[in-house]
């Protein structure tokens, strides 16, 4: 059957739903087995046998489906280097190699990677996972983009999802259910401590490194905060178990998250190394503009910067379609048609997310014309997080002169 991209990936969550579910009524079964008369083992190992023959035939589809899946930070990629997944036309940072030095040269770690929307995150990310490649580390990648929506409402499926990841990319027998019924009154979160320590590091020899993407996704759940104190908890629990001392986290979220978790996940995982992605400087623009082979002039580059403030998705993005042909520069740096134009969409997003927050929308308003002086520094700061303000001599200013242009047209009306 030919599946849409989001029906195979809907398919894709639905199996997995559901061999999770085998392999749960699996493990209840085998403990059941462990406690039962002789007379009734035979016929539990009969059923369990039934059981992993059934869920057997989910997991050759499901593999199937997971090869469709690898690609899936090719595609994100995709959107940080528009039309291209080649890695060579990007431009390093400063910060990148300062994450890469931590991955490879310190054990046991929790690498916090942050900054606002489009700014290179993910890529970054990536390129930190391939360090830890290259000196023979395990590495896993979730995505919480990805995940079902039903298991970001419930607190024990989101943790038994969690820690099936792990298990199902070491391909390790997967002892989730079992464990947790065992667990007794332990929280979720102890629960999955015990399981990523005792079992999943147990089982490993060598070095293992988690990435989370996408950490905002837990804004609006009921278990965010207390995942993430997990996390920062196991900060102590390296410092007393040589097992923990050999895992490394890479957490990578939005700035902007701020605004939906009630407890800022920048502030909770505070005593963590911190990278935030940089905008691109002048002369990183310049370098940019010559990876694809000089589409535009140094002074056109001058003004592209000066328009999208170095912001690294809006000037490959625009580079990008200057050199496919597909838009001028004239049309570019039209600023009549600013919010019609290629960068349209993503200035739209930002509108539509302030018009959630009513009382950011009237603080951007101040700002844009000229009233920044007025706005409480609570509003500023959560713009600020958002990458649509910037301050001089203490006063908030739009970052660049596109979001001044943009959301000047937009609040006029």
């Amino acid at each position: 059957m030919n599946f849409t991209e989001s029906q195979r990936q809907e398919r894709f969550k639905h199996i997995e739903g559901l061999i999770l579910g085998y392999q749960g009524q699996i493990n209840a079964k085998e403990i059941a087995c462990l406690q039962a008369p002789p007379e009734e083992k035979a016929r539990i190992a009969q059923s369990i046998t039934s059981l992993k023959e059934e869920m057997n035939t989910y997991k050759i589809e499901y593999n199937s489906l997971k090869e469709n899946n690898q690609n899936i930070l090719e595609e994100k990629l995709k959107l940080i280097i528009p039309g291209s997944s080649d890695l060579s036309l990007y431009v390093e940072k400063e910060e990148d190699q300062r994450a890469i030095d931590l991955i490879k040269h310190e054990q046991g770690i929790t690498l916090v990677i942050t900054g606002s929307r489009k700014v290179g995150k993910t890529f970054l990310m990536v390129k930190v996972l391939d360090a830890a490649r290259e000196i023979k580390k395990h590495v896993i990648f979730i995505d919480l983009q990805q995940l079902n929506p039903t298991r970001m409402t419930f607190e024990d499926e989101f943790y038994h999802w969690f820690c099936f990841q792990i298990t199902e990319a070491l391909k390790l027998e997967d002892f989730t259910a079992r464990h947790w019924s065992k667990a007794g009154k332990l929280t979720h979160s102890q629960s999955c401590t015990q399981y990523i320590q005792n079992y999943i590091l147990g089982k490993i020899e060598k070095p293992l490194v988690i990435a989370i993407d996408e950490l905002e996704m837990l804004a609006g759940t009921n278990f965010g905060v207390n995942f993430l104190k997990m996390i920062c908890s196991w900060e102590d629990e390296r410092k007393r178990s040589h097992l923990m001392k050999r895992l490394d986290l890479v957490l990578v979220g939005s700035t902007e998250s701020s605004i939906s978790l009630s407890n800022n996940w920048l502030e909770v995982l505070n005593k963590h190394r911190s990278i935030e992605v940089s905008y691109f400087t002048k002369q990183e623009s310049q370098k940019l503009n010559r990876l694809y082979s000089l589409p535009l002039t140094e002074l056109e580059v001058e003004r592209l910067y000066e328009l999208v403030g170095g912001h690294p998705y809006l000037m490959r993005e625009a580079i990008y379609q200057i050199a496919k042909g597909w838009i001028d520069v004239s049309q570019l740096l039209n600023t009549e048609t600013i919010a019609d134009g290629i960068f349209g969409e993503f200035l739209r997003s930002y509108y539509e997310l302030l018009e959630y927050h009513p009382e950011l929308l009237e603080g951007m308003k101040k700002i844009v014309f000229g009233k920044g002086k007025e706005v409480f520094v609570r509003i500023s700061r959560k713009l600020g997080e958002l990458g649509l303000i910037q301050w001089q001599a203490e006063i908030p200013l739009p970052r660049c002169n596109l979001y001044r242009l943009f959301f000047i047209k937009f609040l006029s009306r």
